[in-house]
């Protein structure tokens, strides 16, 4: 079972719904991606769109692995509220 949680969000606001894929992601070195990194991108896009934040995801995580193979995979939804 799922636990069900109600959240209201204002203008600008977003939640991320994201794969361990993502936060598990691996260097070359064996180092995962972790959910810091994740927290990172999205402080430093948060003014951007939902499509720019997650393209900015999906960029770092490229970024850090580098030439690795994933080993999970990496699917994100990003909600934003548009407005003011």
């Amino acid at each position: 079972l799922y636990d069900a949680y109600a959240l209201q969000l204002g203008p600008g606001e977003a939640v991320l719904f994201c794969t361990d894929g993502i936060s598990e992601a691996r260097n070359a070195q064996g180092d995962d991606f972790g959910l810091g990194r994740v927290l990172q991108v999205c402080a430093a896009n948060a003014q951007s769109s939902a499509d720019l934040l997650l393209d900015q995801l999906f960029a770092a995580v490229d970024r850090f692995t580098g030439q690795s193979r994933p080993h999970d995979d990496m699917t994100a939804i990003l909600l934003k509220v548009s407005g003011p």
